[in-house]
């Protein structure tokens, strides 16, 4: 969704169409500071620990 709605992502300079992205490119995006790809993995693990935190032991 972001490379496809986001002309400014690093995703459309890394990859040439979106079914080519994967963990690798999502992690170079990141470390190349992709505002979109920080926010949703932000998201993504405030998500993630807000459900581990449910968990009962």
């Amino acid at each position: 969704m972001l490379y496809q709605h986001s002309p400014d992502s690093t995703l459309r300079q890394l990859v040439k169409k979106p079914e080519q992205i994967n963990i690798d490119t999502v992690i170079t995006a990141y470390q190349l500071g992709d505002p979109g790809i920080i926010n949703l993995l932000t998201r993504a693990v405030r998500s993630l620990s807000a459900v581990l935190n449910n968990v009962p032991c």
